[in-house]
């Protein structure tokens, strides 16, 4: 498979590459002038959709240039200007211009929702002949012959060896029987493709649920939406509620929505290009009330740091779709990174009153409330989430993350019991290793245990910047300086810009009598210091030093 999409993907990196320096306008007209610097002054900005229109304005205004109006195509296509996506594409294609792979999938996709299957068909024998895409196109095939009345199934019955290929012509041809009404061949095809609630499988078994439903067979519906996953319990909830799914695929438009929501899942591997964004925009272009293709794009642009863009495209995610969940989940992360973490916290709290909400939606409540710096009402939504959990399904790291939220609160009586319940149910888990055994070593209790389950982590996880730092909290309490001091190099090493390491780092200098080595540590750890009496601390260590009572002030490692 990974052949094959690399072919895809370098067929359209001529996306990315007309982004940063478009064309001049062909006329020296200052109207035409200003919009393009305008656009210059957008693209800088990530602001893609207005670069477009500005770009579009120096078009009008001074006349046609085909560099520029090809680089106005790429990012109205990035920015989801369905309009000018497809005016441009066209005109690129009139004018005589580069008619890539880019231009002949809007076009292919504007002549499957008009049904003119003529176009579809002609854009698609220009894929063939420019070897485009080709490992997609018996599915294409497939989805224009469903709605101009051919053989809708032969396309995709012999794929031939190409691995990626078949994989998308089993999950296609399922659909496609869906959608031509053979309803027990296409349960017969879709079995094989839902083997768990993740990605691929998820999307499949939204789809035959649906099919199900429309059969009147809510019960065998059900059935296929049984999982953990919060997608599926909220389409389990519109199935119970007598409501219609919105995740089917019944029209050529929908088969290829779902296409190219795959495709750019999978363009999208390692990280989001302009590629894998634009082939997602397509499927928000075909199928523009599925919640899918909205969060996969949203999701892309968020990793190529856009999470403006991507919060305006999880708007498009209505009330009721099943990929609600995971817009709200990605919304929710989007506006801690932008600074508003009250509008996060509302999210989470929206997504928690949905009589459906389980486990999940509770502990992403209780990690906001921690971002926010309000531990005790994070341990009552950790606790929340353990109780919404099977009891035969419990999880260590909930009981972890309700320990922590504990700690942090200055509530150690409670956080030690669900410290150990974790360590029960994951007794060979480095990170809950280390956090009872800080915790207890820390407060004097336990100290030989606590000495063990730090030792015992290390061993696991020798390269973890904060189980290192741990041990060499052990070490320097025993006032064994020479085995704290690599430990904490190695940390450093690990985690160069994390405050508290350099700072302990400093102090195990200082107790050896490297002073200058340990104010050029603590300098180091004041650079990402955070809050006021860190900060001071480690002012008046810079300057008079340390007294010798030990590593001060240390902040808890925390998972």
């Amino acid at each position: 498979m990974g052949r094959t999409i690399l072919i895809c993907s370098v067929a359209l990196a001529g996306l990315a590459g007309g982004l940063a320096q478009p064309a001049l306008a062909a006329r020296n007209d200052l109207a035409a002038l200003r919009a393009y610097v305008r656009g210059r002054a957008a693209i800088a900005d990530d602001r893609l959709g207005d670069a477009a229109r500005l770009f579009q304005m120096a078009l009008t205004d001074g006349g046609p240039d085909p560099m520029l109006r090809q680089r106005t195509f790429g990012l109205a296509l990035l920015s989801g200007d369905e309009k000018l996506s497809r005016t441009l594409a066209q005109q690129i294609e009139e004018g005589g211009g580069k008619s890539g792979l880019d231009t002949r999938l809007v076009l292919l996709s504007s002549a499957v929702q008009k049904k003119d299957w003529a176009r579809a068909r002609a854009i698609r024998d220009e894929l063939m002949q420019g070897k485009q895409l080709l490992f997609a196109l018996p599915i294409i095939d497939s989805w224009i012959a469903f709605g101009s009345g051919g053989d809708t199934l032969a396309p995709i019955q012999n794929i031939g060896r190409d691995a990626a290929a078949n994989a998308y012509a089993a999950e296609h041809r399922a659909l496609v029987l869906g959608a031509m009404g053979r309803i027990d061949e296409a349960l017969t095809a879709f079995q094989p493709l839902v083997a768990d609630d993740e990605g691929r499988s998820l999307r499949m078994k939204l789809a035959a649920a649906a099919l199900l439903q429309r059969q009147h067979r809510d019960d065998d519906a059900l059935a296929m939406l049984n999982g953990d996953s919060p997608v599926l319990k909220m389409a389990a909830a519109d199935v119970r509620d007598h409501r219609a799914l919105e995740t089917g695929v019944l029209t050529p438009a929908d088969g290829l929505a779902a296409l190219f929501t795959r495709l750019a899942v999978d363009l999208s591997a390692e990280k989001a290009t302009p590629a894998s964004i634009a082939i997602a925009r397509l499927a928000t272009f075909l199928a523009p009330s599925s919640g899918d293709g909205w969060v996969v794009t949203a999701n892309m642009l968020a990793l190529d740091g856009k999470p403006e863009a991507a919060m305006q495209a999880l708007s498009h995610v209505g009330q009721r779709d099943p990929f609600l969940p995971q817009a709200q989940a990605l919304s929710i992360t989007l506006l801690q990174r932008l600074g508003r973490g009250e509008e996060a916290l509302a999210v989470a709290q929206t997504a928690t009153a949905r009589p459906q909400a389980g486990a999940d939606e509770w502990a992403q409540l209780g990690e906001t409330l921690t971002a926010l710096g309000r531990p005790r009402e994070a341990a009552d939504a950790y606790g929340e989430a353990i109780r919404r959990l099977p009891a035969d399904k419990p999880s260590w790291s909930l009981f972890l993350l309700r320990g922590s939220a504990f700690e942090q609160a200055g509530d150690w009586k409670s956080a030690e019991p669900e410290l150990r319940r974790a360590l029960a149910l994951a007794p060979d888990q480095p990170v809950v290793m280390n956090y009872l055994g800080y915790g207890l070593l820390d407060r004097g209790l336990h100290v030989a245990e606590a000495r063990k389950l730090i030792e015992q982590a290390s061993a696991l996880r020798p390269r973890d910047a904060a189980i290192s730092d741990s041990l060499a909290w052990v070490y320097y309490r025993d006032g064994d300086y020479s085995r704290a001091i690599p430990l904490l190099e190695r940390a450093v090493q690990l985690e160069p810009g994390e405050p508290t390491i350099n700072e302990h780092l400093g102090d195990a200098y200082w107790q050896v009598g490297r002073r200058l080595e340990a104010r050029y540590a603590w300098r180091a750890a004041l650079v990402t210091a955070e809050g006021t009496d860190v900060i001071d601390r480690l002012k008046a260590k810079i300057d008079i030093g340390m007294d010798g009572s030990g590593m001060e002030g240390r902040q808890k490692d925390r998972p």
